[in-house]
């Protein structure tokens, strides 16, 4: 479900953001029409299968007489819960400020390694900062779980650490060492579950 405000304009660059991550969106919110809602969704899902800029440009103009620059209007589109760091409600919303974000991100990234035993070194671009977000994202989701794919090397594990961090939740990971069995592996199932509650 996509919350946000009664504003058109956001309810569109929300679908634009979700369409171009190639992702099906429930577009609910009291203030806009069920038409809105209905053409939201017809997007998102036209989107899975291309999600190539032009025709969600297409979609756009088509259906609410808008062009793709009048919605999106960043080259980059962004959403977080972690822009104020310790609020509460944390609240879902677009960044505005990109190199405010690079910030932001490089702090908590500090926070991380003054706190843990395990420091990380991490140079933190922009694509890096996007998949932090879409991270973020998904393990805040109840029952959120992600499948992260790529080569050796590529900070998978390091930004799935930053931003069950940035999420303020703890992180266990299994030491798979010689010798490592069933027994291991139950006692490790019961610390974990302990730990969850």
């Amino acid at each position: 479900m996509l919350l946000c405000s009664p504003e058109h304009a956001k309810v569109k660059r929300s679908a634009a953001h979700y369409g171009k991550q190639a992702q099906l969106v429930h577009a609910v919110d009291s203030c806009v029409c069920i038409t809105c809602v209905s053409v939201l969704f017809y997007c998102c899902v036209s989107c899975v299968s291309c999600s190539c800029r032009e025709h969600q440009a297409r979609l756009l103009q088509k259906h609410f007489d808008m062009s793709y620059e009048q919605v999106v209007s960043q080259q980059r589109l962004i959403y977080g819960d972690y822009l104020v760091p310790g609020a509460e409600p944390k609240v879902y919303m677009q960044v505005q400020d990109v190199p405010g974000l690079i910030k932001l991100i490089e702090s908590y990234l500090e926070d991380y390694n003054s706190t843990s035993t395990r420091p990380m070194k991490l140079v933190l671009f922009l694509d890096a900062i996007e998949h932090v977000s879409r991270i973020c994202r998904i393990i805040r989701q109840p029952l959120g779980n992600a499948l992260l794919l790529g080569v050796g090397g590529s900070g998978r594990q390091s930004l799935a650490r930053l931003a069950a961090f940035m999420c303020d939740y703890e992180l266990f990971q299994i030491e798979i060492a010689k010798g490592y069995g069933n027994t291991e592996w139950r006692e490790d199932l019961k610390r974990v579950l302990r730990k969850a509650g």
